[in-house]
């Protein structure tokens, strides 16, 4: 896992965790990253279409491509700021 250390939650320091599925949205087939305080309501998500990474046919790489994106989103909040949605 890309990063592997997530930051404690930024509204009360609990544990985070990491899901990630394969689903279909609105935009079509994606890889979605859900980050979530194992302590209280906090969570971010992120998600990658095969648009992200030019029409990419490798899963490996669109699931890795979420899973740091979401990784790295939750890492940089602080001092419990909302979800900066991309």
């Amino acid at each position: 896992m890309p990063n592997d250390v997530l930051a404690p939650c930024p509204k009360c320091g609990g544990k985070a965790d990491l899901r990630i599925g394969y689903g279909h949205r609105s935009v079509g087939n994606v890889w979605l990253a859900v980050i979530y305080c194992t302590e209280c309501d906090a969570f971010l998500e992120r998600m990658v279409t095969r648009g992200d990474l030019e029409l990419s046919r490798d899963q490996n790489i669109l699931k890795y491509n979420v899973m740091e994106k979401a990784i790295e989103a939750w890492n940089r909040r602080i001092g419990g700021e909302e979800d900066d949605a991309e």
